[in-house]
């Protein structure tokens, strides 16, 4: 298993859940453009015709704002995870520390001995809590940018 730093895993929970809102909004006007009729990448519009004092018109109003803005949309993720924490000891000589968490999994998850929560929530900006055993360990602010986790170079701690 590859090890990566915990601010690009909350990114890559962060970014799927955008992710899966947005698909969800496509895929409900897509829904909506093929009940109605609509056909090509504009969107599906009812022509109106209207008097003018320079004569009849035709308005075009897209069929997305007629309709009721209502969705099957996602509004929280939670993860929980069982995992282990230790330090790992970096820099020369070992003398830099980090807190690393190690996920448990397998027959290895009933054994862990601490729970790793992270409660992301929210439709424009999700924001959200991680906890480790209940407490708050950190905020997760709606303004970031998601960005797709890479993992770094290396093995995961043994």
């Amino acid at each position: 298993m590859a090890e990566t730093s915990f601010d690009r895993f909350l990114d890559g929970l962060y970014g799927a859940l955008v992710r899966a809102q947005a698909a969800g909004r496509r895929r409900r006007e897509q829904s909506l453009k093929q009940q109605f009729g609509g056909v090509g990448d504009g969107d599906t519009a009812f022509a109106i015709p209207t008097l003018r004092p320079d004569g009849w018109r035709t308005e075009h109003v897209p069929l997305l704002d007629l309709l009721e803005p209502r969705e099957i949309g996602i509004s929280q993720l939670i993860v929980e995870i069982a995992c282990e924490l230790r330090v790992k000891r970096t820099g020369p000589l070992g003398r830099d520390a980090r807190v690393v968490i190690e996920v448990c999994n397998g027959s290895h998850a009933a054994s862990a001995r601490h729970r790793l929560r992270v409660h992301l929530r929210g439709v424009d900006l999700p924001q959200g809590d991680v906890f480790i055993d209940g407490r708050l360990l950190r905020r997760v602010d709606g303004t970031r940018q998601p960005v797709d986790p890479l993992p770094t170079k290396g093995r995961a701690p043994r």
